[in-house]
Parts: C-alpha cells; structure tokens; sequence
C-alpha cells in the first residue's frame, strides 16, 4: 500500500518523508534529543556521492546517523562499498534507509536503482530514489513490496512538461509512516475527528494516513496541474521523450564536434595531456607542500619547503623545454612520499561550524 503527499518541492517532499518518519526535528533541539536516543533507535541513512542538497542536508539535520557511499570507476553508485556497509551493521539492529539520486545532475549518469533497492531490501533496509533530475524523461514503476521495488520516490513535476506551478510529490509505502499511534506531522483542519476545549488526550485523529497528513486547505490547482503533467507524459510516452533527448544530444554533437579545433602546437598539446596524467598519477604526492588553514578551508603554497626540494633536482640538458619541465616535475615527485599520511583534524575544532566539507 502506497501514500501520495504534495509539498512545495522535492527538498519539501523529502522533509515530508522525514517527518512522518518521526526524525525531522528543529537545529536547536538535534544534539539533545540524539543522545537521549539508544544506537538501536536512531535510523541509518545512506546516501550517495551526488545528491541534490536537499537529499543530503536534510537527512543530516535529521536525528538520523547519514552514511555516505562512494563511486565505482565507472561514475556509478559503488554497490560493492554499499555492500560492505550494509553487511558491517548486520548485527546492529538498527533501522536503514538509503536515499539515492536515480540520475546524477551533474554528468547526467542513471544509477542502478532496481540493483540498490534489492541490496538494501536484503539487508531489511528501505529504499528511496529522488528522482527530480530524471523524472520527466524516464519510466517511474515503484513495484512496491518487491524485492526491487522502490519505498518511496520523490521528484518534482515543475520540471515535466506542462510543469511549472506545480507542487513536488512524495509517493511512499505506508510501512514507513510511524506516526500512526501519535498525533499528524501538522495538526490542523481537516486532521481530527474530534476535538474537545479541555484536555489534548480526547482529541480523536483521522487515521487515513492520507488525510490526517493534510492539514490546512490543500493545493487543490496545483495538484490538478501535477496530475495532468502525468497525464502528458503518458501520452507523449517515456520511449518518445528519450528518442527526442537522444535525437537533440546527436545533432548538438554533429554540430559542435566537427567546429572544434584546437589552436596551438601539437607539443604544447602533447605537454597538457601529459600534465594532466601527471597530476593523476603523482598529485596526492604534493599535498605536504601545501599548509591546509582548516578555519577557512585555504590552501597555502610552501615555496620554501619547494624550493629545498626543487635545489636537489637533476639538470636536464633536453632540447624541448615541455619534455624538461614533465622531467623535473617527475623528479621532485619520486622525492616526496607516494601516499602522504593524513592530516588529523584539531581537537578543538567544531566541524559543525565550517563552510567547506572535511
């Protein structure tokens, strides 16, 4: 069984999943109430390597502890680090979630939903896709109370086609309401059956999940407008759209590519493909000659601790002066350490209070 929530957003939809979760809970409040919690109370969240803001800061701000999982080589949600994650909190006894985007924004990747639903189900776990970035392009089946199928999505309609005024959309399965034995998220009109001048114990609730979670007067036009987004995207077809987005990607490419020249010698371009492999292979190395400011997240070049190290370089007679400096470059790297040890986090920092991430 299933429950549809409208919210201003996805960022709102989200905070809607988190509320009738029973996690949501004001900043000021958050550190108190989580070390009244046991381990065994509080939810586990993971999350992925490129969520939209709302899907990450969210769950942090949330009474939920928040699990990040890498990427694989190939851009991809790493399953086997999600895997490894989910079997190290076997025993813990605790409540997962994972709360994954099922298309990056950013490079435009799908993740394998039905594969991570199916991972996290084995495990005992929800599994929940926000599906704002590719909503209006794909196929979104919940196959609700299957092994992959999805506990709850989240995307925003703004965004389809017909979309802009409309609300975003939580669809959730009911096993993840847990408020049924207290009061709404919201109490308001349209939430109780009863209510009475005297004491809050006789107010009766609505218990429809549905309707006791939509207190005040509800976004009937914009609803409207959602649903008729739906309805546009039935009937253009979701193998229509992405033979257009193919068709567009194409011909923007056929375009572009054969207009792209590069101005330049071929051995100066040489040197930058070069450079850049250099960086890949051997830039952790250079790390210890930069001094980390971990109040302002600056970084502060060593000239001094280079130039020690530049003195001891060997002299290089070669005619091309790109070949030189990638022989120089290599020779100062093979003085530094391959793997330089980690840099440990001051004691009396407050991370909470930082701009940048640690």
């Amino acid at each position: 069984m299933q429950s549809c929530f409208v919210a201003p957003g996805t960022t709102a939809a989200i905070k809607r999943l988190q509320e009738v979760m029973g996690i949501a809970v004001a900043s000021t409040l958050r550190d108190r109430l989580i070390k009244c919690l046991g381990d065994e109370e509080r939810w586990l969240v993971f999350v992925g390597p490129y969520e939209h803001h709302s899907n990450l800061l969210s769950w942090r701000q949330s009474l939920a502890e928040v699990v990040e999982i890498g990427l694989d080589d190939n851009g991809a949600i790493d399953i086997e680090d999600l895997r490894r994650r989910l079997e190290s909190y076997k025993h813990a006894n605790r409540p997962i979630l994972g709360s994954f985007s099922a298309c990056s924004n950013v490079t435009g990747i799908f993740s394998d939903t039905r594969g991570i639903a199916r991972l996290l189900h084995q495990h005992g776990g929800f599994a929940c896709f926000d599906f704002a970035a590719s909503g209006p392009y794909v196929k979104i089946d919940m196959r609700s109370g299957e092994i992959d199928g999805y506990d709850a999505v989240f995307l925003s309609p703004h965004k389809f086609i017909g979309g802009p005024g409309t609300p975003g959309i939580l669809l959730m399965s009911k096993a993840l309401y847990q408020l049924g034995s207290s009061a709404p998220s919201t109490c308001g009109g349209g939430t109780v059956d009863f209510v009475n001048g005297f004491a809050e114990k006789h107010t009766l609730y609505v218990t429809e999940i549905e309707e006791r979670e939509n207190g005040g007067t509800p976004q009937i036009i914009q609803t409207i407008r959602a649903a008729l987004t739906f309805w546009v995207k039935e009937y253009i077809t979701y193998r229509v759209i992405e033979e257009k987005e193919n068709m567009y990607t194409a011909k923007a490419l056929n375009r572009l590519l054969p207009e792209q020249e590069y101005m330049g010698f071929s051995e100066e371009f040489e040197f930058i493909l070069a450079a850049i492999e250099f960086i890949a292979i051997y830039g952790q190395r250079f790390l210890p000659l930069y001094h980390f400011n971990w109040k302002t997240g600056g970084w502060t070049f060593k000239k001094r601790e280079f130039k020690d190290l530049a003195d001891k370089e060997n002299t290089s007679d070669d005619a091309n002066k790109f070949a030189s400096y990638l022989t120089r470059a290599k020779h100062i790297a093979n003085l530094l350490h391959k793997f330089p040890s980690q840099r440990e986090i001051p004691r009396d920092l407050d991370l909470s209070l930082l701009h940048f991430r640690v």
